[in-house]
């Protein structure tokens, strides 16, 4: 509910481009609110709310298990520090010691091998966070800057107090047929989650047209899954079995998922530096705080 208006005019100031003054994060927000009213800035609120709920439970599982992995402990076994000591508690099995290269606090004070196990793991789970919902960002982007640029940089409409009668459109010759392209058909109608996800998939199969029987994705079809065919049923090119037409079919479909992932490498190196800062930032102001008094670590 609060983030997805500000990643629509995020994503929007993002792709502007063309010559002249940009729009700037302000004006794009106005004109959203203007020609689109508060549906506008909801646009790919679905795939938000998908991406963000996958992407936060990996990151908070994944920071969890990666900083005990790195402190030498096992990630699923409470520790001597979370064993319960109250009586009216039922017996806990007896926890193996945390190791010497997983000591957090000398001191009092959290150690420099601590402060980089944080760094790591917050940067491990948020590298395995942006990867796996990648595909639903793809598609909230895609949704979210349909056809921004023919709105943003349409002509206004012509005033009627400059002519006594409105403009006309020129006359249409008879009998001609007239195709819309899809970028007059997307400002007209809404993008669906299904029409952006097919044309992205589109993209990606499109981007392996001329060689996709070079891939071993195709080499694995057409030679293990489907064999061409010998004897009379089969045709013959260049003195040997033709290719059975289902490999080809398959190829494509299977590499136009590259669509969903254009773009990930960026997107991965910025989730990791930026979950790494975040959550060692996050530990260290526990700790300063006296928020971590128990000596577990925070959120690990």
């Amino acid at each position: 509910m609060l983030e997805t208006p500000i990643e629509v005019v995020k994503c929007r100031a993002q792709v502007e481009s063309g010559t002249g003054a940009k729009l700037g994060s302000f004006k794009i927000a106005q004109m959203i609110a203007k020609k689109e009213g508060l549906k506008g800035f909801y646009i790919g609120g679905l795939m938000t709310a998908i991406h963000d709920g996958i992407s936060s439970g990996i990151f908070f599982w994944g920071y969890f298990v990666f900083r005990r992995l790195l402190r030498g402990e096992q990630p699923f076994v409470a520790t001597a520090s979370q064993t319960p000591t109250s009586s009216t508690s039922k017996a806990m099995p007896d926890a193996p010691p945390p190791s010497p290269a997983g000591k957090t606090f000398e001191d009092g004070k959290m150690n420099k091998g601590e402060v980089g196990r944080i760094l790591l793991a917050g940067g491990l789970a948020g590298a395995l966070s942006a990867v796996v919902p990648y595909p639903f960002d793809i598609i909230k982007t895609r949704l979210q800057t349909s056809n921004f640029e023919a709105k943003a940089h349409a002509p206004p409409p012509s005033s009627s107090s400059t002519s006594s009668q409105p403009s006309k459109p020129p006359p249409i010759p008879p009998k001609t047929h007239i195709t819309l392209p899809p970028s007059a058909l997307a400002s007209s109608n809404p993008l669906s989650i299904r029409a952006v996800a097919l044309g992205i998939h589109t993209d990606g199969a499109t981007s392996y047209r001329y060689r996709y029987r070079s891939t071993l994705v195709y080499s694995f079809l057409s030679n293990h899954i489907f064999k061409p065919k010998l004897g009379a049923g089969g045709k013959i090119v260049d003195g040997r079995p033709a290719a059975d037409p289902r490999a080809e079919k398959w190829a494509l479909r299977v590499l136009g998922l590259k669509g969903f992932t254009r773009g990930i490498r960026p997107t991965v190196i910025s989730s990791f530096v930026g979950s790494a800062v975040t959550i060692t930032t996050f530990e260290l102001a526990l700790h300063w705080l006296g928020g971590d008094s128990a000596g577990t670590g925070g959120v690990g």
